[in-house]
Formats: C-alpha cells, sequence, structure tokens
C-alpha cells in the first residue's frame, strides 16, 4: 500500500495543517501511486519527537488511510494533536474506509490528545478508533478526544466496533482524573476492548 506522509529515523519533525491520503472532495481516500494511501502518516522506525497537528485550528490535520490515518511503529514521544483523523474537513462526514483512526504498534511514549485546550483529536476508525497493539506499545496517553464522534458529538457511522482496542500492550492511559481528560467514545461493541 502507500503512504501519504512517510518518516525514518526522523527527528524534531513537525506535520501541520495538511490534507493527507484524502479527495479534494473530502469525503474519499485518494490514491497513491497504484494504491489506496493505506497509511495517511506513517510514523516509523526511530522516529522520535513528531507533532503531528497542535492547539490551534490552523495547525489541525485532515488525515484519512486504508488502513490508519497515522500508524506508528517503533517510533516514540509522538504528540498527536488536534486533528481530524479518518474524517471529512468538516468533521461530520466519516471516510468509512479507513479501519484505525491511530494505530500504534510498537510505538510508545506519546500522546494522542491531551488535556491542553485544542489538544484533543476528533477520531474515526471502522475497526477502532485508537489501536494500541504489541508488548512495545506502551505509555501511551489517550486523552480528551472524541471517538467514533464529531467534534459537536454526534454519531457518525452506527457500525464502528471498537472505540480503543489493546492488545497484549501495557502501561497505557486512556482518561484520566480532570475533566480535561476525558474522552468521549461511541462504539457498537466495546468502548474500550482488552484482549
Amino acid at each position: 500500500g502507500g503512504y501519504g506522509i512517510f518518516l525514518l529515523r526522523a527527528t524534531n519533525t513537525v506535520i501541520e495543517g495538511n490534507w493527507v491520503g484524502i479527495g479534494t472532495n473530502g469525503t474519499n481516500v485518494v490514491a497513491n501511486g497504484p494504491y489506496l494511501s493505506s497509511y495517511g502518516i506513517y510514523l516509523g522506525l526511530d522516529s522520535v519527537n513528531t507533532r503531528v497537528g497542535g492547539l490551534t485550528p490552523a495547525s489541525r490535520n485532515v488525515v484519512a488511510g486504508d488502513y490508519a490515518a497515522i500508524y506508528s511503529q517503533f517510533s516514540s514521544s509522538n504528540f498527536i494533536w488536534g486533528n481530524y483523523l479518518g474524517l471529512a474537513p468538516s468533521g461530520a462526514i466519516a471516510v468509512t474506509n479507513t479501519q484505525y483512526g491511530v494505530s500504534f504498534n510498537a510505538g510508545h511514549a506519546s500522546f494522542i490528545g491531551g488535556t491542553s485546550a485544542g489538544a484533543g483529536n476528533v477520531i474515526y476508525g471502522r475497526q477502532a478508533g485508537v489501536s494500541l497493539s504489541g508488548t512495545g506499545t506502551h505509555h501511551v496517553a489517550v486523552q480528551g478526544n472524541l471517538i467514533n464522534l464529531d467534534p459537536s458529538g454526534n454519531i457518525l457511522v452506527t457500525t464502528v466496533l471498537h472505540g480503543v482496542s489493546i492488545v497484549n500492550s501495557q502501561s497505557n492511559l486512556i482518561g484520566g482524573p480532570v475533566a480535561a481528560a476525558r474522552n468521549v467514545i461511541f462504539d457498537s461493541v466495546a468502548g474500550i476492548q482488552f484482549y
């Protein structure tokens, strides 16, 4: 499959204000070469301290991918803030062939959202909005996001499976003790699934 943005051994990268892996009509995943963009943004091996998005609307990325809007593998210290992931630019329409909004596989020590104003993402994924998998995925904080909902908190698609899926992963934080850390999640099977 293809990549919209591919990072490998990158340090101190900022990705903001882009449409990635999404067509000009804003409602479909576009081809990258002969393939659909399987990964909108790929944070690969030894990529460290990447900020995707930011705390202002101007920093927002609109990202879709046939597999995942954002995929982190063997990368760390990522800050994913204020983006529309798996959604059209309006935030009101899901790009329904996006399987995962954010997927971490051996990605660690990172933030998906946060407690600062504007840090939360609006995330859609048909299988799961957020997927944390593998023993190498640890110390990831998922906070302040709307998952499988639009920016107003309305349900996007009723057939999504999970909000957050955690598979063979440990020492992660979903939500937190303050109101700003709260994720608001819709699902048709499990809001947060552990297995």
